[in-house]
């Protein structure tokens, strides 16, 4: 079979570790982002290439997945970028970068995306299958690859290349092939063809969900990529084609020479809610608290207030973690950079409503930060609106606000008042159009109209876009 262009690796169909909340697609490969591409068949688990990552790509059709590589790290700006084939960038859309030996594993870091863009003779020239990603949110820690430093790669047939990816773990034909581990193989080279690299299938090789992924060989006692995985016969048991990167250097280094993205409160806020950030380990923990899991998993699947309010009151404990997830880039990350900005004004104003008459007003003016503290909280978030809660007596954060009341506004509030209803509800229904809100407790901190612009979502944004989109993929499965 003559081999076609992968042009996107499969339908998603793995449980992301981006949400742990969301739920296997087993949509059938290819039909979310064109016809065939590229999984690791008869390969095995990889745990040595940290710097190979799994793409998410939005499309009109659906969610699909390619591989990359993360060559190149910028600790001051925060920005990385990842080297995938172009058919990964165009005509779908990256949204998301995952990273980790296991994308369903709590412990895969999330990035944003902050653009991407693919080589100019793309896709008039399909040999020229290089596209990169800049992402957002990396640091020192964050591991990458090395690549081939000139056009003299060693690269010839009969030399043995090793390609890493989250591709298929059997032909599309077969059954039992989703995946969301990182696998790996080594093949040889069949043959070069200046810009294409040539593969035949000899039990095992790349498939669907490979594409973008590195071709590395060892030179100069060290591992260099040398091409990036581009083409296929469909079903994954014939030829295979990579893009030899020495014929992309013109591009890639053009997308390296790119200057840091302009400092702006979405920047800002994005960056933060990516890698080992601190509103990317909030979201963490509320993965690993099963109050907060199950008010993310709960509202998810919601389509109206009734059942957001009914999801608060189900896992009135998970309000609080969530909620400090949702306002992290306002409340900790971001204050210099979002100061004044109308999307933090609803926090800044003691995350909503403190409360009714005298003792509401005397809250706000006087008790502001104690009231914000105490509606992140855990145990506090319930006791704002049940004081009896247990706990209450003893949680700090809701204490610092009746000691601050007591002081303060003592003759505005009545004991039997506790004056602030900070809105228990988190405010924003995942499964839902990312811009909507349900309060004004915690509008638009995170939370922005995303656009489906890949420089304009916030994390939360992509979140839910992807949410959405696995769902419908879902609904369109056969099984």
């Amino acid at each position: 079979m003559r081999p076609q262009i992968l042009r996107a690796t499969r339908a998603f169909s793995v449980c992301l570790a981006l949400a742990p909340a969301l739920a296997c697609s087993s949509a059938d490969d290819g039909s979310a982002l064109g016809s065939s591409a590229v999984p690791i068949i008869n390969g095995k688990a990889d745990t040595t290439h940290p710097g190979v990552v799994f793409i998410g790509i939005e499309s009109a059709d659906g969610f699909g997945g390619c591989s990359g590589s993360l060559v190149d790290v910028d600790t001051a700006s925060g920005v990385g970028l990842v080297l995938t084939a172009g058919h990964c960038v165009t005509p779908g859309k990256p949204s998301i970068v995952l990273m980790g030996d296991d994308i369903s594993s709590p412990t895969a870091k999330r990035f944003e995306v902050l653009d991407y863009a693919h080589h100019s003779k793309y896709p008039a020239d399909t040999r020229y299958d290089f596209g990169m990603i800049r992402i957002l949110g990396v640091d020192a820690s964050t591991p990458k690859l090395a690549m081939v430093p000139s056009s003299s790669d060693g690269v010839a047939a009969g030399v043995r290349v090793t390609n890493v990816g989250y591709g298929l773990t059997h032909r599309p034909s077969q059954s039992g092939a989703d995946n969301a581990v990182r696998n790996t193989t080594t093949v040889s080279i069949s043959s070069v063809q200046q810009i294409d690299i040539h593969y035949t299938f000899g039990g095992t090789g790349t498939c669907s969900g490979d594409s973008g992924g590195p071709a590395i060989i060892t030179t100069g006692g060290s591992e260099k990529i040398v091409g990036v995985v581009s083409r296929g016969d469909q079903d994954c048991a014939g030829d295979s084609i990579d893009a030899r990167i020495s014929y992309g250097f013109d591009f890639i280094n053009q997308q390296l020479a790119l200057p840091a993205p302009t400092e702006t409160c979405d920047i800002c806020s994005r960056r933060a809610g990516s890698g080992n950030n601190v509103c990317a380990k909030r979201l963490d923990s509320c993965f690993a608290d099963a109050d907060c899991k199950g008010l993310y998993d709960c509202l998810v699947g919601c389509a109206g207030s009734s059942c957001r309010t009914a999801c608060t009151k189900k896992f009135p404990a998970g309000n609080g973690p969530l909620l400090a997830w949702q306002a992290c880039s306002c409340s900790e990350a971001c204050t210099t950079k979002c100061a004044g900005s109308s999307a933090c004004a609803p926090i800044a104003a003691c995350v909503g409503d403190t409360g009714t008459g005298a003792c509401g007003t005397c809250t706000k003016s006087s008790c502001c930060a104690e009231t914000a503290n105490a509606a992140r909280d855990k145990i506090g978030n319930q006791c704002l609106t049940n004081p009896a809660t247990v706990g209450c007596s003893t949680n700090r954060a809701y204490q610092a606000l009746v000691s601050c009341k007591a002081t303060k506004c003592s003759s505005d509030c009545s004991p039997t008042d506790p004056g602030t209803d900070p809105g228990t509800d988190p405010g924003t229904d995942p499964g839902t159009d990312p811009g909507e809100t349900v309060t004004t407790t915690t509008k638009g901190c995170s939370v922005v109209p995303s656009g489906r612009s890949a420089s304009g979502n916030s994390l939360f944004a992509t979140l839910a876009v992807a949410i959405g989109l696995v769902a419908a993929a879902r609904r369109r499965s056969p099984s």
